[in-house]
Order: structure tokens, then sequence, then C-alpha cells
């Protein structure tokens, strides 16, 4: 394992990669969004001349090959990029609209023997988190800590996840509200002893590992607090009455004035015991 390495697996604008280089890690980050790849080169552009970042610009699968990839480029929400049609157009009834293009496909597994396994991996691929998980897991040597944006469709799904890594050696998790976290102010550890301040921006995933402050969890005490979220995503969720009835701005404006997430969006944070 590489101590000072760290993937973010769905890089965005980088608001989880500058992070990570202001604590001193390097970073080897993975995009499919041609165009957020572009702006991501020039961003991090004195971190890839020393080495501390690499970008690694296509769309994690199964496997990889010559052949591209559709990838639909949400227009309206660039968080919302995903590899699935069926995605794309549940985004498309909630006003998220969608392009396809075409982009190289990515073998995760392949980038792991290139870089090595890092200390902590971050994944936020809409719908394909499973794809990256598996080829982690399937790693002789597992990073100290995962995270990846939980299921709003299925409890299933999210207890599939709980189990999948539960037999990897995970065995201990947070369900973390990732509503609230744009805009807080942190004073964060760096890799060589000190402390520097950071805010976090809009689509940031927030702290992650030994600086997470809730409570630590079994894997039947995390799925049971997922069960609670799902009764709030029934109540609250896109397809929910309440988000028919009210805009998706007022519900927004609602959960940040009574700091209550209405329901908000949750990562499941994991760390690996063995």
């Amino acid at each position: 394992m590489q101590s000072d390495l760290i993937f973010d697996i769905g890089l965005h604008r980088g608001e989880d990669s500058a992070y990570y280089l202001a604590k001193g890690f390097r970073v080897v980050a993975f995009e499919a969004d041609p165009d957020l790849a572009r702006a991501a080169r020039r961003q991090f552009a004195a971190a890839i001349a020393a080495g501390r970042f690499t970008l690694v610009e296509g769309a994690i699968c199964e496997s990889a090959d010559d052949q591209p990839v559709v990838f639909y480029k949400n227009v309206d929400r660039t968080t919302w990029g995903t590899l699935y049609p069926d995605r794309a157009r549940i985004n498309a009834e909630v006003g998220k609209r969608s392009v396809e293009v075409k982009v190289a496909k990515v073998d995760l597994s392949l980038c792991i023997a290139a870089h090595g396994t890092p200390f902590y991996a971050k994944t936020d691929i809409e719908g394909a988190d499973a794809i990256a998980l598996k080829s982690i897991l399937s790693q002789e040597v597992k990073p100290r800590f995962l995270s990846w944006e939980s299921d709003k469709l299925s409890l299933d799904a999210v207890a599939a996840e709980l189990d999948q890594t539960r037999a990897a050696g995970y065995l201990e998790f947070q369900v973390v509200q990732q509503m609230f976290i744009p805009g807080r102010r942190i004073v964060a550890s760096t890799l060589t002893g000190g402390e520097v301040p950071f805010r976090f921006a809009d689509g940031a995933s927030g702290p992650f590992g030994d600086e997470l402050k809730g409570p630590w969890l079994d894997r039947d005490a995390a799925l049971l607090r997922y069960r609670e979220i799902f009764r709030d995503y029934a109540r609250w969720g896109d397809r929910s009455t309440m988000r028919r009835l009210l805009t998706e701005k007022l519900l927004d404006r609602i959960s940040r004035l009574t700091r209550r997430a209405l329901p908000g969006w949750y990562d499941t944070h994991a760390r690996w015991t063995g």
C-alpha cells in the first residue's frame, strides 16, 4: 500500500483532489467527462509537473479495450454524468439533460498495478461504483480506507455493497450525510504532521478516514441506519410526492434553513481491519 497515495475516482471539478493535495498526498484521479478532464489539466498543471497529480481520462468499465464507450454527459448537472442510459433517462425526468459522448474505457485493476494500492480510494461515478469496488476489493493488498456514493434507489444494493466490503476485510463503516459539507471549514492534518486550513467547495466529499467525527458501525448497524434513510427517501426523494409538489430549489432552501436534509444524499465510508 502506498501510504501517501489517494485515488479520486470521479474527479469532477477537483473539489476532493484539491483537499488531498493540500494534505500532502499524491493523487491519481479518474474522470470520464472530456470537458472536466480538460479543465483539470489546467487546474492541476503545477501538481502534474511536480509528479503529485496524475489524471486518467475515461470511464471505468469491467474491462478495457480499444473501443470507446458511450458516456451520458449531463449538461444541466455535471455531477450526474453516467455510463447507464436508464440513469440518464431518470435524470431527464427531473429536468437534467444528457448528451452522448464517446470516451475511452479504463480498467481500474490495471491502474492499481501501475500506480500501487492507495491509502484511500474515493469513488463517486454515478452507478459504476460497484465496478470500481469490485476491482479494488479483488486486489491482494487493500486500501486502508474506502468511500463510495451510496445507492439511493435500492436498499438491497446498499446491503450488497456492505456485504461485499465486509467480506474483503472492511468491518467498520460510517454513513455520512453529504448535503452540508459544501462551505464547511476545517483545519486538517498533513502527512508531515502539520495543519492546513481548508474550505470544502460545492460537490466536495469532505473528510475521510480517521478525520471522520461519527461512530464506526458494524455492517448490521450501518444497514439499520440506511433503513431509516430510505424512509426519508420515500418521503422527500426524487420520486416522492413532496418532490412533485415543491421545487428542488425550494426543498434545498428549506433543508439549509432548518439544517435538516430532505433527504440529502450519503456516502458510505469503510475502514479495513483485516
